[in-house]
């Protein structure tokens, strides 16, 4: 007699566990058990239950449906035939037959497929062995971390160690795209978790002129829950061995930092090795520590490794080490600094170390207008050729800041700067004092136009400024830097700015709000000239111009009135549709006194995502000036939903590449092949 959904509510006193993700759940035996079918019987002495047509076993969130199902009480044996599938907390398996004891947690699942929806895993092979709690043998199968009935990548092996939530383990894998087998690896283990873990990173293998065969791999150490290390052990054929570390950490108030090194132990000697390390974050509430430092032993280090638009031909390294301590009034910080020039053969840096800076911020005198202020510096020059020694400075400040009528605020200020210095080469001065003037008259005026959901506000801000310099040039002070040697300077000038900044309301109600246009006006003329000298600075025009979220243009160019010429201009220009395509420019122009270094480069960068999921990019630095082209990179990246493909193509001056990389979902980038050729 055929039952059709007759329900048998049953309470199981098994040994049961708590179900959990990702494995098959035991029995809880407080929970009732549901089992339906179209016809059921139950052997009382051998405590077996048989479920026949459209059977469903099921338990809470769990379900077990088949053509069949037997079901023995006593030893906690479930049998499944015939289009078997189990259901469970983010999990899904099924095949023609599925065996599994609640008792023990172990069972099989004949011709099968399995889905772990938090991992993206999808298993499928000939035979399932479940050898307990998320830990599964796979023979001849497949498995991939791509979602489709026919995914675009997958890996195949005779037989595959799977455990839910830490690695798939592979023998002789092949990777199959769509299920064509297009690569072999000997051996596979890829991590399938949320949580990091130690373990080998993805191989790396390239071909260079320069360096030869490579090849890469990486070891990923979890040293805590807030830092972690990177090992890396390269292979170069025609240079030798390149071993490099990368860590990251992360501290206490907020302090984080990544610390890197690599050397390359050449096998002809002359080994190569940088360091790296980056770091911030507050020591305590009103300490604040920032480290920026770089490091290369050969100049050539970053034109061989240079990975990046323009690093290749990077002139200087610098490092530095800043601790500020902060007060409501003053601050003191104290500095190391280290400058290292690429392009000479002296091994050694100019340093400024240490440099300790304190000051305090101007702060009224009673209720008078009045302000002091102390700007302070000891600083230690080093330097391998050159003048070298100490240098103390103080420059007290007396300030006034006042509204005079009609909105006119003034502000001006008088300085000393006192220099003192010690350890200087014999026929140095020890001292030297300078004074300076500053004044400033400005005002502020803005109207407001339109109204409702659209308005603008358009402000215009001129100001007056005066400054006078005393000249404390002299042939026996040292020129450490721009605070040494001051010239004489008795110059007005003017300036003039004027902002338009839009409001829209939205129809829900939201408002946003943007500065549409800055422009200013400002040029200098010098009270104290001779008759053949022009006293009239260039004229400076500086605009940026934000039509839309996604585009901004911005303009400065100097203008010499005298000989009707423009010596500087620079042009920097973004646009974009938020949607991958756009559009960059970066032109500079420079044309100064004879003596100096002419400049006319320009970079462009394009985007285009029309083609998706092809996308280009595009990137190129040009020296108008040279007519040569100085670097050019050409980047193909195919995107599809599991998988992509990259494809760059850099060339300049003196090497042409080309690099492929390819990368999996859930994996990362699988492989990397790539040759170096010199231009001919």
């Amino acid at each position: 007699m055929k039952l059709r959904s007759l329900c048998l509510i049953l309470v199981l006193l098994l040994w049961a566990q708590t179900a959990v993700a990702a494995e098959l759940p035991k029995l809880d035996p407080n929970v009732p058990v549901d089992l339906e079918a179209d016809q059921l019987n139950f052997d009382e002495a051998r405590g077996l239950y048989h479920a026949q047509g459209n059977a469903r076993l099921s338990q809470g969130a769990m379900q077990l449906s088949s053509d069949q199902i037997w079901w023995n009480k006593q030893t906690g044996e479930v049998d499944a035939v015939g289009n078997a599938r189990f259901t469970g907390p983010g999990e899904v398996l099924s095949g023609k037959r599925i065996t599994y004891n609640l008792q023990r947690g172990t069972g099989t699942v004949d011709e099968g497929e399995a889905y772990w929806q938090a991992e993206s895993l999808h298993i499928s092979g000939r035979r399932l062995e479940l050898l307990g709690p998320k830990h599964f043998l796979v023979y001849d199968g497949r498995f991939t971390l791509c979602d489709g009935e026919r995914p675009a990548w997958s890996f195949g092996s005779s037989r595959t160690d799977v455990t839910i939530g830490r690695y798939v383990t592979a023998k002789h894998a092949l990777l199959y795209v769509k299920d064509v087998p297009s690569f072999y690896l000997p051996y596979l283990r890829i991590p399938i978790k949320t949580e990091r873990e130690s373990g080998f990173l993805m191989p790396k293998l390239g071909f260079s002129d320069t360096r030869g065969t490579e090849f890469s791999t990486a070891w990923y150490q979890v040293l805590g829950p807030h830092m972690d290390a990177t090992f890396y052990l390269d292979h170069l054929s025609l240079l030798g061995t390149g071993t490099g570390l990368e860590y990251r950490y992360i501290l206490k108030h907020n302090q984080r930092g990544e610390f890197k090194a690599y050397t390359v132990f050449a096998e002809e000697g002359g080994n190569r090795w940088a360091l790296d390390w980056t770091h911030f974050g507050q020591l305590t509430d009103s300490m604040r520590l920032v480290v920026d430092a770089e490091y290369v032993n050969n100049r050539d280090y970053f034109a061989d490794y240079g990975e990046v638009v323009g690093e290749y031909n990077e002139q200087k390294v610098i490092s530095s080490l800043f601790v500020a301590q902060r007060w409501s009034k003053a601050s003191l910080t104290a500095q190391v600094k280290s400058i290292k020039d690429l392009e000479t053969d002296d091994p050694l840096p100019w340093q400024s170390a240490p440099r300790v800076d304190f000051s305090i911020a101007p702060w009224r005198l009673a209720k008078t207008p009045l302000y002091l202020g102390l700007e302070s510096s000891y600083i230690n020059f080093k330097r391998d050729q050159g003048t070298t020694g100490q240098r103390l400075m103080l420059r007290p400040t007396l300030g006034l800041h006042s509204f005079l009528f009609n909105g006119i605020e003034l502000n001006s200020e008088y300085s000393y700067r006192q220099r003192q210095y010690f350890g200087l080469d014999d026929g140095l001065s020890d001292s030297s004092g300078s004074s300076a003037i500053r004044a400033r008259l400005s005002s502020n005026l803005s109207r407001v136009f339109g109204g409702g959901r659209r308005s603008w506000l358009h402000g215009i801000e001129p100001e007056i400024h005066y400054s006078l310099n005393e000249a404390n040039l002299d042939a026996d002070l040292p020129d450490f830097d721009r605070n040494d040697q001051t010239a004489e300077s008795n110059a007005l000038g003017y300036g003039l700015v004027t902002r338009l900044t839009g409001k829209w309301i939205g129809l829900e109600g939201a408002e946003t709000q943007r500065e549409v246009m800055w422009l200013k006006f400002s040029q200098d003329y010098e009270l104290n000239v001779d008759g053949d000298t022009d006293p009239f600075s260039d004229l400076r025009t500086q605009l940026i111009l934000r039509p839309s979220i996604y585009s901004s243009i911005s303009f400065d160019l100097f203008y010499d009135m005298e000989h009707n010429r423009i010596p500087d201009f620079t042009i920097d220009g973004n646009l974009s549709d938020g949607k991958g395509n756009g559009l960059g420019i970066v032109y500079h122009r420079n044309q100064p006194v004879s003596g100096l270094v002419a400049v006319d480069n320009i970079n462009l960068t394009f985007d285009l995502a029309l083609l998706k999921p092809l996308y280009l990019h595009y990137e190129q630095r040009y020296d108008i000036l040279e007519s040569n082209q100085l670097e050019q990179v050409i980047t193909l990246d195919l995107r599809q939903q599991c998988w992509g493909l990259q494809t760059t193509l850099r060339e300049r001056e003196d090497e042409r590449s080309i690099l492929f990389t390819l990368s999996l979902s859930g994996i990362g980038e699988l492989g990397r092949w790539g040759t170096n050729f010199a231009r001919n």
